[in-house]
């Protein structure tokens, strides 16, 4: 499960700088990108799914995310992870111990909520637009290529909620050819959440086995 998520953050950390490509951006779909909500707190429920060319089953992640700022606490079934900013835990409750790493040496092996919902700011050209329903509401289909093709993720699908303006699906295709899906479901924005929420404190586990890698 660790390395499902760590595929999971490697994918929002390898960006190069863009280079100036001479891409002519949808008119209609670069009003759509400038509308997007990019809060400064959520919660939602998310599945995570990785697809390889050659595979014929996706691995998938099911999960709960709280994000405020740079702090965010992910819940999977076999791990939880929070970060106040500066550090990450790592808790894994069935081996009963706990990884502590600084937040800027563990970025490229766990992910950054806040970070997956800008990923779209960062060197894309949206090129194409339609518009979908589903269950009796619009949604609006943005495509997006890496102004720099060197870049890892070259090419990005978002669906939007026409009247929300929230992301509901990030797709994510890369340079080795494996797609990368995040579903986005029971989303709150602007949540009021306290900055302890994004503590770990070990004293509340008894025989509780910390790793610090710092």
């Amino acid at each position: 499960m660790y390395k499902k998520l760590s595929c999971l953050v490697f994918i929002l950390c390898c960006y190069s700088s863009p280079s100036l490509a001479k891409i002519k951006p949808h008119s209609q779909a670069r009003k759509v990108l400038a509308n997007i909500k990019t809060p400064n707190s959520f919660q939602a429920d998310f599945i995570y799914t990785r697809q390889e060319k050659d595979a014929e089953e996706p691995q998938q992640i099911k999960g709960k995310v709280w994000a405020k700022g740079n702090r965010y606490k992910i819940v999977l079934d076999e791990q939880v992870v929070i970060s106040n900013g500066e550090i990450v835990w790592n808790y894994l409750p069935e081996l009963h111990e706990v990884h502590i790493n600084n937040f800027e040496d563990e970025e490229a092996a766990l992910f950054s909520p806040i970070q997956l919902m800008h990923i779209h700011q960062q060197g894309f050209i949206p090129i194409a637009l339609k518009s979908i329903t589903i269950d009796k509401i619009e949604y609006d289909i943005l495509e997006l290529i890496a102004s720099d093709q060197d870049n890892f993720i070259k090419h990005l699908s978002l669906t939007i909620g026409r009247k929300s303006h929230q992301i509901k699906h990030i797709k994510a295709f890369d340079n080795n050819e494996i797609t990368h899906s995040f579903m986005i479901m029971n989303a709150v924005l602007d949540v009021d959440l306290e900055d302890s929420y994004f503590e770990f404190d070990t004293t509340e586990y008894t025989d509780l086995e910390i790793v610090d890698l710092r």
